[in-house]
């Protein structure tokens, strides 16, 4: 991800109100090619999942509506024709993936979150989530 500015006090955030904001250095370049540069953007999200492993807060867990549930929501408030039919590939889907090992996912990887320089270095753009305690 882009390189954080950090406060004149040294931090990487800055506290206003209820909300934390931190700013980023604007990094030149534009999306990534994936199929010119699968092999690298597969050894950065690698690492991103390496790093992750380390983590020891809480991630948080998505159930059945999360991922399915709010489209077929959607769909059927846009009076979508086949609306019965996604219903059914999304449970036998879901049916597939509920007890698989659950773990850290990046959650929207596509090459918009990808950031490739001129001189070919890659940034992934992630959101960072987490509740004060």
């Amino acid at each position: 991800m882009p390189p954080v500015i950090f406060t004149k006090d040294n931090l990487p955030y800055v506290r206003i109100d209820n909300g934390l904001f931190i700013l980023y250095e604007f990094v030149e370049g534009s999306e990534s090619n994936p199929e010119q540069d699968a092999e690298t953007i597969g050894a950065l999200i690698g690492k991103l999942h390496n790093m992750m492993k380390e983590y020891t807060g809480e991630l948080v867990k998505r159930d059945k509506h999360f991922f399915i549930g709010r489209y077929i929501d959607i769909l059927r408030r846009k009076q979508y024709p086949k609306v019965d039919e996604f219903l059914i590939y999304g449970n036998v889907l879901w049916n597939k993936v509920r007890d698989l090992p659950r773990g850290y996912c990046h959650g929207d990887m596509y090459d918009g979150n990808i950031h490739k320089t001129p001189d070919g270095k890659f940034y992934m753009f992630v959101t960072l989530m987490w509740k004060e305690t």
